[in-house]
């Protein structure tokens, strides 16, 4: 005890308060998101890497207990509890939409209700499907679309084979996800110093003295004052017509109308390319526009792929360049971190205790485990076990590709450029696979896409919270995968799951199982287009990489090569441009010390657009309004 800081000691003491709290509004949390996404259908609470709830809470939570310390400083959370809540909080506000729950539950039960003679399904794809892993029961599955009377009962027990099978599946993937970031932490955080965006907003709220000196900032409360004013204004057009409506994207043709530019206004992008670094941030939307006339210059000569590629979001010769200098990434974060791998490696084998989440030996035999687990289940699906092991490293790399990449430009580089499933598809094509093989794909579509906890790893480094973090970690994660479990269900049965969000529960299962269908009927072989411009996508990377280790002057980092295809990076390139902008001038014109004075207002620019979502989000749910979409992330 003697060598433990007094934050630790902190923590150590009031843990079981800020798990409690921290399960508690982890149910909120999904309570809220799921809610949001089936029947109010605003604002996106979540969107990959984004975790707009678990700001909000904290900001308020932070805001409550400085109150709370000024008047009874004994019962005051401390800044450890705080960071412990919010690390809770990031891996909640991922799982119930987009990045774990409304992804695989529509696609389990789509199947079966969206399968018709015509489509194909029954005879194509249902003879190869592992029934255990699907919603096969009709009445069960049409009832939750379509809804079921007052006073008829909920069929829960048809959802308890597949449920227990996908919760014991997503938990070996979060736990090995947890492994594969404590692995490389110390070398991300210590040697490499990244950047970690999303992290100094909850730092600045647990600071010592309860945040006094956040909440006191006038520039933060002048940052937060500007998105939800304009946001409150749109967001009162939908309500009152005769209020002037703010437009916050435009949308301009270009190239013959083969594309299009977008022009769009995000604060939360704004904000946090402030806290990226200058070379990433201009490399982001230089490598998107050049990227753009890349592609309109193929569209207007006729150069296309023969084979469209899954990870294309429609500009498929330049996504596939992106693909390809993602798997260049991926390769050089593996090697770069080599030394502190075999150094993990070493205290793993003597047994010591290490200042990680997890011990050493811990982290490896969860990640050994966990890794087997996922591989069974991959192979009880029916994929062939060749392929199953590729998969799994194959998502284990861009597990370690994304996290990585949230490290250093947050939320804005937080979803993967490429799919697992594409790459082994665009170089091996489709002819060798098995028809259950390719089922497989369609069950485990996304599945790369699930939490990233690296801004939690982030926060608890060097607090000495050891076994007390996992297991707050895997107490949100099951809270908040039950509690979304029951919302869902629940609302399909009380209002159709068919009047919920219309990507998710109709779009998303009938393009996975379409391809699926279209897979097994017509196989085709290895995509030469394709894999071509992925290596040459990894060539350019290669040759950026170099530069910037060469030359100090060298402006581009080659991660914003690889992320410039990213449907989030085309939506949002203005705002980080903006971000980069006011950064650059701060530094040329005003210095460093206005530079660190200027933080507090960029952080209330990304608190004010999710003030702004959020209490609108609450609003529209009192009052019944449906449709009422103010910022997008």
């Amino acid at each position: 005890m003697g060598g433990m800081c007094p934050e630790g000691q902190e923590a150590q003491r009031g843990f079981l308060r800020a798990i409690l709290i921290g399960c508690v509004l982890s149910v909120f949390t999904a309570v809220l998101e799921v809610r949001n996404m089936m029947v109010t259908i605003g604002t996106f609470l979540s969107y990959d890497a984004s975790t707009p709830v678990a700001v909000f809470l904290i900001f308020f939570l932070g805001l409550g207990n400085l109150a709370v310390q000024r008047r009874w400083p004994r019962i005051a959370l401390s800044p450890a509890e705080l960071l412990l809540i919010f690390s809770m909080l990031i891996v909640a506000n991922v799982l119930p939409t987009f990045g774990v729950i409304m992804r695989f539950i529509p696609i389990i039960t789509g199947l079966q209700y969206f399968a018709t003679n015509e489509n194909g399904w029954i005879e194509t794809i249902f003879p190869h499907a592992r029934k255990w892993f699907l919603m096969t029961d009709a009445d069960a599955v049409t009832g939750f679309y379509e809804g079921i009377s007052k006073g008829k009962a909920i069929p829960w027990a048809a959802w308890v084979g597949p449920l227990a099978v996908w919760t014991v599946f997503f938990t070996a993937c979060f736990l090995f996800i947890l492994s594969l970031v404590t692995l490389f932490r110390r070398h991300w955080s210590e040697r490499e110093r990244l950047a970690y965006p999303l992290v100094q907003l909850p730092l600045a709220v647990a600071e010592e003295r309860g945040g006094a000196r956040f909440y006191a900032d006038r520039l933060l409360w002048l940052g937060i004052a500007i998105p939800f004013i304009l946001g409150s204004i749109k967001a009162l057009h939908w309500y009152f017509p005769v209020v002037p409506d703010v437009v916050f994207f435009k949308h301009i043709p270009i190239f013959r109308n083969t594309m299009t530019i977008t022009i769009w206004i995000s604060f939360t992008a704004l904000g946090i390319s402030y806290f990226m670094g200058q070379d990433l941030a201009f490399s982001i939307w230089f490598f998107y526009l050049l990227l753009t006339l890349e592609q309109g210059i193929f569209n207007v000569t006729g150069v296309s792929l023969r084979q469209p590629v899954a990870f294309s979001e429609g500009r498929d010769i330049v996504s596939s360049q992106s693909a390809g200098a993602f798997l260049a990434f991926i390769l050089f974060a593996v090697w770069e971190s080599r030394a502190s791998i075999r150094e993990f490696v070493r205290a793993a084998r003597r047994g010591e205790q290490g200042d990680e989440i997890f011990s050493p030996r811990t982290a490896l035999v969860c990640l050994g485990v966990c890794g087997l687990l996922m591989l069974f289940f991959m192979r009880l699906s029916g994929i062939q076990v060749p392929v199953a092991i590729f998969l799994l490293v194959s998502i284990a790399a861009v597990y370690v590709g994304v996290a990585k990449s949230q490290a250093l430009g947050g939320h804005v580089t937080g979803t993967s450029p490429v799919s697992p499933i594409s790459v082994l598809t665009a170089f091996a094509g489709t002819h060798h696979f098995s028809p259950s093989t390719i089922v497989g794909f369609g069950m485990f579509t996304g599945v790369e896409r699930e939490v990233i906890t690296v801004n939690a790893v982030k926060l608890a480094e060097k607090r000495r919270w050891h076994g007390i973090f996992p297991l707050a970690l895997v107490l949100s994660f099951l809270c908040c995968l039950c509690a979304s479990y029951w919302m869902v269900i629940k609302l399909g049965y009380a209002t159709g799951a068919n009047n919920a969000h219309s990507w998710l529960f109709r779009s998303q299962p009938n393009s996975v199982w379409n391809f699926v269908r279209e897979t097994i009927k017509y196989p085709t072989p290895p995509n030469p287009q394709a894999v071509t411009f992925m290596l040459g996508g990894g060539v350019v990377y290669f040759i950026l990489a170099m530069m910037r280790f060469r030359l100090i002057w060298w402006p581009f980092h080659p991660l914003g090569f690889a992320f410039a295809t990213v449907w989030f990076v085309i939506s949002v390139w203005f705002s980080v441009f903006l971000g980069w902008l006011a950064k650059t001038l701060i530094l040329r014109y005003a210095g460093v010390p206005m530079f660190r004075r200027m933080k507090g207002f960029f952080l209330g620019l990304i608190l004010g657009q999710i003030l702004c979502n959020v209490t609108w989000v609450l609003i529209d749910m009192a009052l019944g309004t449906r449709g009422n979409d103010i910022f997008w992330w």
